[in-house]
């Protein structure tokens, strides 16, 4: 393997330690001193660099992480429950449906989210033209008065 193909490899190899161990819910600072990264940011980039392909374009970096880990979580548990579900397991089918509900939630959120960022743009242009209104009102009865 060449020196490039080896580093790329151990890259990536840390990466994919670093991504388990948030998924577990470890702090960036643990997972810095854990594996060997230079601080706290260097994890927190390198772990964002690797969920960038779950993640939206549109919304926030720190909520689109967020969000990406708890659906990976969501995954994981249903992964786990799903065996049980298969034997007919009436808590595990309980479970995975609340697991589908919790999922299904955190996408209606973030859709919700994104709608709401899209429609802030117009309200503030409808508000700048209700004060124009009023000034344009104002001058004309000026002139008039």
């Amino acid at each position: 393997m060449a020196a490039s193909e080896e580093q790329r490899a151990k890259t990536a190899e840390r990466r994919r330690r670093a991504v388990a161990m948030r998924f577990a819910g470890v702090d960036y600072e643990t997972i810095a001193e854990r594996l060997g990264y230079a601080g706290r940011a260097a994890a927190c980039k390198d772990i964002q660099r690797a969920l960038a392909p779950n993640i939206a374009e549109d919304a926030a970096p720190a909520t689109d992480e967020q969000r990406a880990l708890e659906l990976m979580r969501l995954d994981r548990l249903q992964a786990a429950a799903w065996p049980a579900v298969l034997k007919g397991d009436l808590r595990a089918i309980d479970t995975v449906v609340r697991i589908i509900s919790t999922r299904a939630k955190i996408r209606r959120d973030a859709d919700a989210a994104e709608r709401g960022a899209r429609q802030a743009t117009p309200v503030a242009e409808v508000s700048g033209i209700a004060d124009l209104t009023e000034r344009i009102a104002a001058r004309r009865g000026a002139a008039t008065g």
